[in-house]
């Protein structure tokens, strides 16, 4: 990615965009789940989508997330239209930049869930208890939000709502790693 003026190039997977500065904002809203999971293990983040009226045909954001904390893992196809496909590029760093995107797909996405991320936890070194969010970002910032366009080729910028991945299990009240008699005691008491 490289900024050239007053435009910016995204190349993922043999894809080129030309992303123009000064987009309007989409109605349009992705939203990413949130998990839990012990250490060590696998935990997978749903993003949904709501057009709330808008047309998207193309989207394009970065996960971004405590490498130390968060390994990605892969990216698995949602309810996408035909020919569309979830692409993922590691950047490194925390950073894994996705794409949406179908040569020819002039058909606009529908509510739901587009795509399922996953993500190992670390194995040692972070408490029980602690949550990591996993933001939805534009790309190469922090800033919520996710690049769209339309069949025309119309840009603009959809909201977003970070998820985020707690270790642990939910309902482990005493961090032992398991759900047991002595969470039961804890909510007696």
């Amino acid at each position: 990615i490289s900024d050239v003026s007053n435009a910016a190039v995204v190349d993922s997977s043999n894809a080129v965009f030309t992303i123009s500065q000064g987009q309007n904002n989409s109605p349009a809203t992705f939203t990413l789940s949130n998990g839990s999971g012990a250490a060590g293990s696998n935990v997978a983040l749903t993003l949904s989508f709501q057009a709330n009226g808008a047309n998207v045909t193309v989207a394009g954001f970065d996960l971004t997330f405590n490498p130390a904390q968060l390994s990605f893992v892969s990216a698995t196809k949602g309810a996408l239209p035909a020919g569309v496909d979830v692409q993922a590029n590691n950047l490194g760093g925390g950073r894994v930049r996705i794409l949406f995107f179908g040569a020819s797909n002039t058909t606009s996405f529908s509510n739901g869930n587009l795509a399922t991320f996953t993500f190992q936890l670390a194995s040692n070194g972070v408490p029980n208890g602690t949550v990591v969010p996993v933001g939805v970002s534009q790309r190469d910032t922090t800033t919520p939000g996710v690049e769209v366009s339309d069949a025309a080729g119309n840009l603009s910028m959809a909201g977003s709502t970070a998820g985020s991945v707690r270790f642990g299990l939910r309902g482990d009240l005493n961090n032992n790693g398991q759900i047991d008699v002595g969470d039961i005691q804890i909510m007696v008491n």
